[in-house]
């Protein structure tokens, strides 16, 4: 198989998985969360008291990046992956003899 077509298919791979896995991820709030509302009353649905969650603002495309649509973990493996890519290129020509 060659490097080409190799690469292609564990980009798809790890994309399947990524969007794929990302449905059975949990909706309770993880650590950063619990810190964020840290302090704060949720009284009527509504947070009260003094916490840095009280100035938490919609996301720009709403629910439906964290509807379990796979939005953001296909974004982020397509950054991590690039990320990855760029940073192989660049030891590639700088390894490479002049």
């Amino acid at each position: 198989m060659s490097t080409g077509r190799f690469a292609l298919v564990a980009v798809m791979v790890i994309a399947v998985l990524a969007v794929g896995v990302s449905a059975f991820a949990s909706a309770a709030p993880d650590g950063l969360e619990w810190a964020l509302q840290d302090g704060c009353s949720t009284a009527s649905g509504e947070l009260g008291g003094t916490c840095p969650a009280q100035h938490e603002q919609e996301h720009a495309l709403g629910a439906f990046a964290l509807d379990g649509s796979g939005l953001a973990a296909g974004a982020g493996t397509a950054l991590v992956l690039l990320l990855a890519w760029g940073g192989v290129a660049l030891m590639r020509r700088r390894g490479a003899p002049e």
